[in-house]
């Protein structure tokens, strides 16, 4: 809460706040046998901090890309400020939705964000995706998990800036059509076709093709991961990208999903 340890850390101190006697927000990881991993988190002294805390000069001072994480939903008003201030200055913002659990119970404040026109990029993964197009009831194969492997970033995806600014071109649906259909044939021929087995709930990359098309009437850019499946990726102006997972070795998932949000906008 004081900023004390991060002090000794060496962060700077101008995007530190004291906020006494709250504690600094925790985040306990739990890791599974096969690397997947669920987080409990506890938001602590920043569910204290409001629009004014947010350090504009600091933080946007030559930014070209506002981030922020889901969990930030938790205080709207916090985050509509920093967005605001990102996009008054000519930067992009892009929004991770962070966990299933932040969509359900942020649902409201995700969408006055996103009617407000302040988003660019979107990023979500099948949990969240599903969670965001209003499925109901918890499903059995729903855990809280970062599955986004940073391998897997979307490819023939056009450069974001320029995405926001264009229209789609002629004939980019049946390109689209044509080059899925490539895809999944080669994805099939090399034996990378998504394994449902006898679950014929999983989530499909037609799914995750309608959790975009829902995406992009808010935002330009719009970002789907699938796990080990890989990922694909819808911009405002018709590109698509699809790309598998590259299968490694799996240890800790834990910060994968940052890696790939970190990577996939460039």
């Amino acid at each position: 809460g004081d900023g004390g340890e991060g002090r000794e850390r060496g962060l700077e101190g101008g995007v530190l706040s004291s906020l006494p006697p709250a504690n600094s927000a925790q985040c306990l990881s739990l890791v599974e046998q096969d690397g997947q991993r669920t987080m409990r988190t506890y938001l602590g002294a920043s569910l204290h901090m409001g629009a004014a805390d947010f350090p504009e000069e600091e933080a946007l001072a030559g930014a070209r890309l506002l981030h922020v994480e889901g969990y930030t939903l938790y205080r709207p008003e916090l985050a509509k400020a920093a967005m605001k201030a990102a996009k008054a200055r000519g930067a992009l913002v892009s929004l991770d939705l962070a966990s299933f659990e932040v969509v359900r119970n942020c649902r409201a404040q995700l969408l006055d964000l996103l009617e407000s026109g302040v988003v660019d990029l979107l990023f979500a993964n099948e949990d969240e995706a599903e969670e965001l197009m209003g499925s109901s009831g918890e499903d059995h194969r729903r855990r809280s998990r970062d599955d986004k492997p940073a391998a897997c970033v979307a490819k023939n995806l056009s450069n974001s800036a320029a995405a926001v600014d264009d229209a789609a071109p002629a004939g980019a649906e049946e390109e689209r059509r044509e080059g899925d259909e490539a895809e999944v044939r080669r994805m099939k021929t090399t034996g990378e076709e998504e394994t449902r087995g006898a679950e014929d709930t999983a989530f499909t990359r037609e799914d995750a093709e309608r959790a975009m098309q829902w995406m992009l009437r808010y935002c330009q850019v719009a970002t789907v991961s699938m796990g080990k499946r890989g990922c694909m990726a819808r911009d405002a102006r018709g590109n698509r990208g699809v790309a598998p997972g590259i299968i490694v070795p799996v240890v800790d998932t834990t910060g994968a999903g940052d890696s790939f949000t970190a990577v996939n906008p460039k």
